[in-house]
């Protein structure tokens, strides 16, 4: 008798303070849906930080293989300019030494330029040329196209000719090859007295550059 009464007097000891014995642990439905929706939180702001730091990471590649694709058709610029092969780029983005307006990277019309020409930094719109790829045409390149002697290029289409004359730019300075099967674009001046690159486009996941006439 003792003992039940002291297991009573136990068990209205532990009520009173909010803890029973019969009581089963774990957690409520509420407990359990804010549980469920914290960490639904916090998953999505982790996949938000790995889809961003993925970005990042996509455009620095992108962005340093820019710059090596400009250091390189710089360097073979230079070396255009000393052999007096200038004239093989000029051929490329001209008709016989006539510009045409698919010649030039920008288009005067189309942002209002009131005397039709655009400035980019000191230079003039009609004085930038530009050679551009397709993803896929390096293969092209080098299947095809970069074996040929000039006579047999003169044959070939004007899109093919511009093709080889941005790899036979680029390809001899750049050591990493699968870097130029990408959209690729540059532009530069080849007049002699300036034989200057002021830009490159490029892209590895897009097929092509596309902008407006």
């Amino acid at each position: 008798m003792e003992q039940m009464a002291e297991w009573q007097n136990d068990r209205m000891w532990w009520e009173c303070y909010g803890v029973s014995d019969y009581e089963n642990g774990g957690f409520t439905l509420v407990e359990l849906i804010v549980v469920l929706a914290v960490m639904g939180i916090l998953c999505s702001f982790a996949v938000m930080g790995v889809i961003g730091w993925q970005d990042y990471s996509d455009f620095k590649r992108q962005n340093e293989f820019a710059k090596t694709v400009f250091l390189a058709a710089q360097s073979r610029m230079t070396q255009y300019g000393e052999h007096g092969r200038l004239t093989d780029l000029i051929d490329a983005v001209t008709d016989s030494g006539r510009a045409s307006s698919s010649s030039y990277i920008l288009n005067a019309k189309a942002v209002g330029s009131e005397d039709g020409t655009i400035v980019l930094g000191d230079v003039r719109q009609k004085d930038i040329y530009y050679l551009m790829a397709k993803k896929g045409d390096y293969a092209i390149y080098q299947n095809e196209l970069s074996s040929l002697s000039g006579a047999d290029m003169k044959k070939r289409s004007a899109e093919e000719r511009r093709i080889r004359a941005l790899f036979d730019l680029l390809d001899p300075c750049i050591g990493d090859k699968e870097m130029l099967d990408a959209a690729i674009c540059v532009g530069f001046n080849p007049d002699p007295k300036v034989a200057l690159v002021y830009f490159v486009f490029y892209n590895e996941k897009e097929e092509e550059f596309n902008w407006k006439d």
